[in-house]
């Protein structure tokens, strides 16, 4: 077990941690070295993010309830009731969506809110060969703003675990990706994670800590997700009114989605505005390096600014020395756009050709690649660190 410095003993930080620093203070230097630092890392954002999973909590089983053609025969829908966790005593829903035809396909898992909204561009990426399973998250743990304790199936039947909801949330993709592994039409090497917002956190989360996941897509997941926590700002540089990190785990807010420990870190009392975020030994580049070398693409609204779109931009290029020190060039992107806050059309398909030309080794047009992300003013607090040999 790590042990990590408390706010008290804590050295601020104004630019931005290293991921290659050691625990002893050297810096990796090969390959193998990253395998045991990822383990450091993960443990890291479990104490001060997450909270921790319970042990030997995963497998899954399903049964399907509906199924039904869709898309003109082109696709066909299911609706299954997946059971998972200790005794069987958790379930959830899952609206799975494929090509009708034979074969296996890679997966999108997507955490959804309550209402479930379809796919933007959904007979596209049947017509392409994607399937899309979609799950309520909220059936694991009620995303109910300003309640007074977590509540909810994983909590009732785990409540001695430290985990908080975007942990939930992410393990509830897993149990999913356990059900979907079962099936004839699954791709057991292409399976993708996604969500919009909070579910853009959640889909990190679990890319993070589940590396059957060969894909991350989030979309729109800001403060707490693949933005930066000491620098806000909007397109034009610092500055703008960000979500921060008190703003969110505040107790009239979404305390109950991170852990206590970092909840103590933020400014709970003036919006928008930083504590002691500077004190904490990671920031939120630290999600995007854990991923690697696996592809991740981030997508998000220039005009999004409570999604802080400075510090999105902060966090991929800090994270861009970890994916090449991996050989994985290319696989960390973003894709920003006009507009807010939104897992639209633009946003899915820049997703499907990232997508194809990462898992199906296709030559879609590279939507992905940074698109408009020159008219972001990183103002040099980010310290790029080259790359190892």
């Amino acid at each position: 077990m790590f042990k990590f410095t408390n706010k008290k003993t804590a050295l601020r930080q104004e630019r931005l941690p290293d991921p290659f620093l050691k625990p002893d203070g050297t810096r990796v230097k090969s390959a193998a070295e990253w395998e045991e630092q990822r383990v450091y890392l993960k443990e890291m954002l479990a104490h001060y993010l997450y909270g921790h999973i319970p042990p030997e909590s995963g497998g899954a089983s399903g049964a399907i309830i509906s199924r039904e053609f869709a898309h003109n025969g082109d696709a066909i829908k299911e609706t299954a009731c997946i059971t998972c966790g200790a005794c069987n005593a958790i379930s959830f829903d899952a609206v799975i969506i494929r090509p009708s035809w034979p074969g296996r396909f890679p997966v999108f898992v997507w955490n959804q809110f309550a209402d479930m909204s379809p796919c933007p561009v959904e007979g596209e990426a049947i017509r392409r060969g994607y399937a899309i399973a979609m799950f309520n998250r909220n059936q694991l743990a009620p995303d109910i703003t300003g309640c007074e304790r977590l509540t909810g199936q994983c909590v009732e039947t785990y409540p001695n675990s430290d985990w908080r909801a975007m942990a939930i949330w992410g393990w509830g993709a897993s149990r999913l990706a356990d059900y979907l592994l079962t099936t004839d039409y699954t791709d057991a090497d292409r399976l993708i994670t996604t969500g919009h917002s909070r579910g853009g956190k959640a889909a990190l989360y679990s890319a993070i800590y589940d590396e059957r996941f060969a894909l991350c897509a989030a979309a729109g997941s800001g403060c707490g997700g693949a933005a930066n926590l000491r620098f806000m700002g909007t397109r034009l540089g610092p500055g703008g009114a960000c979500e921060s990190l008190g703003d969110i785990t505040k107790k009239s807010r979404y305390w109950y989605w991170f852990s206590d420990v970092c909840a103590d870190y933020g400014n709970h009392e003036k919006s928008s505005t930083l504590m002691d975020e500077a004190l904490l030994p990671f920031d939120l580049h630290f999600v995007r390096a854990l991923i690697a070398p696996r592809p991740l693409i981030s997508v998000d609204g220039l005009d999004d600014i409570w999604s802080n779109p400075y510090g999105i931009t902060l966090s991929w290029a800090a994270s861009e020395p970890v994916y090449q020190f991996l050989g994985a060039v290319g696989k960390n992107a973003l894709f920003v756009r006009e507009g807010g806050h939104a897992y639209n059309a633009a946003d899915w398909l820049a997703v499907l050709n990232f997508c194809d030309n990462m898992l199906l080794g296709k030559n879609e047009a590279p939507l992905y690649k940074a698109q408009g992300a020159e008219q972001l003013c990183l103002d040099g607090l980010v310290e790029l660190r080259p790359s190892l040999t």
